[in-house]
């Protein structure tokens, strides 16, 4: 610049003397000392207001309900949690206000008959949708709370009111309730829905009470019969969550294990003290057992797995009279 070298040799030949700071002689020092990247890192780089930070956009998230959505919905609940805090970080540092949203992770939905594990479509996502402090007033509409979470209070007659594997179960006037389609599985949205007797360890995974979560892989309920068999005779109800993992849920009834499994002797299976289903053992046995009914006829008698169908296992100790 043509002025920087005159206002250079003036500084000079003033020897450092005084002289007036005004902001123009502010900025011509700048100008000429650091150039003019320097000058506009210094006026660009100093916002009125704080930077946008990560915790900020993680309290917002927390605040939205995301990271227990992520928790409940998705495969990898930290990768969900970061891709909600990045994309927070990113609007706010384009200038719009610090919020978050749900990700791509969340399934679109029209209705909530889209939504899996009980969650609720909201704003064109399947969300796990948080109510104040047990107050059913803050779930707004046809939902109520439940818990710390709002569900359906009144399906309206229909079934795309009810979140997937729900159906709407008439209650008069045209009103209706959410209840699960298999009757085996029991909704949950907290471990102390899942409380009873004889299970002193109640745990909710995504929806549905179960005694533990092993690490098998699954892709529908019936791949999680290997994990959930307990010995040769007894196995748990085994369901597939949304992480892909078995799920081994306690039975509660004569009547969840006769509608899962089918014992050698025509007797029906029980339920047990301890949360499993054991077909009752026989003195003719033979040391025999009958293969579980998934892909295999009821009643079939075996000595080993191989004797049974695709993904049947053979439960020992019961025989076909």
């Amino acid at each position: 610049m043509t002025g920087c070298a005159s206002w250079t040799r003036a500084r000079r030949a003033a020897g450092g003397g005084i002289r007036l700071a005004s902001d123009v002689s502010v900025l011509r020092r700048l100008l000429c000392g650091y150039g003019p990247i320097a000058v506009l890192a210094v006026v660009l780089g100093s916002p009125a207001g704080a930077a946008p930070t990560k915790q900020a956009c993680r309290e917002a998230c927390e605040a939205a309900n995301v990271l227990t959505s992520c928790a409940w919905l998705t495969p990898k609940p930290g990768r969900c949690t970061r891709a909600a805090v990045r994309a927070c970080l990113q609007r706010a540092r384009a200038g719009q206000p610090v919020a978050c949203e749900p990700t791509e992770d969340f399934p679109a939905c029209l209705t909530n008959r889209g939504c899996p594990y009980g969650t609720l479509c909201t704003d064109g996502r399947c969300q796990v949708v948080a109510c104040g402090a047990g107050d059913p007033a803050s779930c707004s509409g046809d939902r109520t709370c439940l818990g710390e979470q709002c569900v359906v209070a009144d399906c309206r007659g229909s079934d795309q009111n009810c979140p997937d594997a729900f159906h709407c179960a008439p209650a008069g006037l045209g009103s209706g309730t959410c209840v699960p389609v298999d009757p085996n599985r029991r909704a949950c949205t907290s471990d102390t829905d899942c409380i009873a007797a004889g299970d002193f360890n109640p745990r909710c995974l995504r929806g549905v009470c179960a005694a533990r979560k092993r690490r098998r892989a699954c892709e529908a309920d019936a791949d999680c019969f290997p994990a959930c068999r307990k010995g040769g005779a007894a196995a748990r109800l085994g369901y597939c969550d949304a992480a892909g993992r078995c799920v081994c849920a306690n039975c509660e009834s004569q009547a969840q294990c006769a509608a899962r499994f089918s014992c050698e002797s025509g007797q029906a299976a029980e339920c047990r003290p301890n949360g499993s289903c054991r077909c009752p053992g026989s003195p003719s046995s033979g040391g025999r057992g009958v293969c579980t009914t998934f892909e295999t006829p009821a009643c079939t008698p075996c000595d080993t797995d191989a004797h049974c169908s695709g993904i049947d296992r053979c439960l020992q100790s019961a025989s076909c009279g």
